[in-house]
């Protein structure tokens, strides 16, 4: 999982700047700070019992508690270097990087918060989330080089699945993308949405498992 060098701007004025960006879909909106606790325990319940989740927080019964710092600050991440979206029911939200952020950088982390929330993982959990990350670099390189937008994360609410609104949530961000003549990367532990991603024009490009065996994850690209 690789975002660019850090502009001179304030991280918080590019914030309001990724939360005021226009939207390109009438059911999707931008998701504002007022909506940050919310949309990540909605993420943290669409995640609960993904492959990744399961990974960096095995025992099931403190994961919520474990989750919910870490999606919070890949929340703040994207509303800083990228576009945080909602639909307008508020049942699903996508977080993309934007091109010029796409490798991740100690700073873009610490101005996040994203270095503090694995953390909350415990000392075991901090070691598979450094795997895990340093993995995600690795097939990230390998996927794709130049610039590209990165959706680092979608999810819907459990009880909203398969009915459609991942996909507005989707075609929203890559209407942006072909808008600006860029592919799209992505990153899932999951098998089962590789169909999904797919029928949106996504093909695997990289993908292994991690080398404590873990977990397999898979680099997708939409080229432009």
């Amino acid at each position: 999982m690789t975002s660019d060098s850090i502009q001179t701007q304030a991280p918080e004025d590019r914030a309001d700047h990724a939360a005021s960006a226009p939207t390109t879909d009438a059911g999707v909106v931008p998701l504002t700070a007022a909506d940050s606790d919310m949309t990540a325990r909605l993420l943290e319940r669409a995640f609960h019992d993904d492959p990744m989740m399961r990974y960096l927080a095995p025992d099931e019964s403190s994961r919520a508690r474990r989750a919910l710092p870490f999606f919070a600050a890949t929340i703040r991440f994207c509303r800083q270097y990228g576009i945080a979206e909602l639909t307008m029911d508020k049942d699903g939200a996508a977080l993309w990087i934007k091109p010029e952020y796409t490798k991740i950088t100690v700073g873009s982390m610490l101005r996040s918060g994203v270095v503090l929330a694995p953390i909350k993982l415990g000392l075991s959990g901090m070691g598979r989330f450094n795997t895990l990350m340093s993995y995600g670099d690795k097939l990230h390189k390998q996927a794709i080089s130049g610039q590209h937008w990165y959706l680092l994360t979608i999810g819907v609410e459990p009880n909203r699945q398969r009915t459609g609104v991942g996909g507005r949530l989707l075609a929203a961000g890559l209407q942006r993308a072909d808008a600006d003549g860029l592919p799209c990367y992505l990153e899932t532990a999951n098998p089962d949405n590789l169909p999904f991603y797919r029928r949106h024009g996504f093909e695997v490009a990289a993908d292994g498992v991690l080398p404590d065996g873990g977990l397999h994850v898979w680099s997708m690209v939409r080229r432009k």
